[in-house]
C-alpha cells in the first residue's frame, strides 16, 4: 500500500530519501524477492508507478486514497478476491527483511490472520486469510485491518522478526528524523 496522504508528515514520506533511496523503494525490492504469488501496488504516485514498471510490479490507482486506508485495503481484496490469502504490505518500513515476510509467508495456514511481531511489539506486514474478506471490505474511512484483526483475535498467529526495527514505520518527521541520526536501531 502506497497511496496514502501523509498527513502526519506533512509531506509525502514515501519521497523521503533513507540511504540514497526512496523510503517506498525498500518495501518495493523485498515484494519484487518475495514468494507471492502476484504482487500489486496500490499508488497513485507517478515516481512509484514508474519504479514499480520497471521492477515488473503491477501497479493500481487509488481513486479514493482520501478517504483513507481502508479505500487500499478494498482495492486490494477485490484485485485478489480468488487467492487463499492476501498480504498487506505499508510502503514505509525501510528496515523489513526478506527473511520476516518469508517466514510470514510461509507460516500461512488457510482461516488464520498472520502478524508480524517483536516480543511485544506487533506491525505490518499482515496475512489475512479469504476468511476475512467480506469484513475487510467492510472497513470505513481511515479504519484500518487492525480492526479486523482485533474482532477475530482466536484467529490471530504471530510470527516473529528478526529485529526490532523491522516495524518501524515512518509516519512523522521526528521518526524520519529518528532514523537518519540514530545507530541505535542497528545495536
Amino acid at each position: 500500500m502506497a497511496s496514502g496522504l501523509s498527513s502526519r508528515m506533512k509531506k509525502d514520506k514515501l519521497m523521503l530519501r533513507y540511504n540514497d533511496k526512496f523510503i517506498f523503494e525498500y518495501v518495493i525490492d523485498l515484494v519484487c524477492k518475495s514468494n507471492f504469488c502476484d504482487k500489486v501496488v496500490i499508488t497513485n504516485n507517478d515516481t512509484i508507478i514508474e519504479y514499480c514498471n520497471k521492477r515488473g510490479i503491477k501497479t493500481h490507482n487509488n481513486p479514493n486514497n482520501e478517504y483513507g486506508q481502508s479505500e487500499s485495503i478494498k482495492i486490494g481484496v477485490n484485485y485478489f478476491k480468488d487467492l487463499d490469502g492476501i498480504c498487506f504490505l505499508v510502503s514505509d518500513q525501510p528496515f523489513l527483511t526478506e527473511n520476516s515476510i518469508e517466514n510470514l509467508i510461509n507460516s500461512f495456514e488457510k482461516n488464520q490472520i498472520y502478524q508480524l511481531k517483536f516480543n511485544d511489539r506487533i506491525g505490518n506486514p499482515v496475512i489475512f486469510s479469504n476468511k476475512f474478506y467480506k469484513e475487510l471490505l467492510s472497513l470505513k474511512n481511515d479504519e484500518k485491518g487492525s480492526i479486523v484483526r482485533n474482532n477475530n483475535l482466536d484467529d490471530v498467529r504471530y510470527v516473529n522478526a528478526q529485529f526490532e526495527r523491522e516495524l518501524i514505520d515512518i509516519d512523522t518527521v521526528e521518526d524520519y528524523e529518528r532514523i537518519i541520526n540514530a545507530q541505535d536501531l542497528f545495536d
